[in-house]
């Protein structure tokens, strides 16, 4: 993904609190309707999602929408 256009950054990290969690958090530009309709449905996806899925238990998908930002400017449009 680190190739496509849209994509900014992405992020893993283990939660400290929840040894057994993990947070990916990705960055695209665009909205959640242009990344639903261009990037999910990318081929690499696929097998992303289905490698995903054969690790997690249980998974939760947000969609966040930046209101500021301090030390970067990875939200900048």
């Amino acid at each position: 993904m680190s190739v496509e256009k849209a994509f900014i950054s992405a992020i893993l990290s283990d939660d400290l609190d929840q040894p057994n969690d993990l947070v990916i958090y990705e960055i695209w530009q665009g909205t959640r309707d242009s990344w639903l309709q261009e990037e999910f449905t990318k081929p690499y996806r696929k097998d992303y999602e289905g490698t995903l899925g054969e690790l997690i238990e249980d998974r939760m998908v947000s969609w966040l929408e930046p209101k500021g930002e301090w030390g970067s400017t990875l939200t900048a449009k």
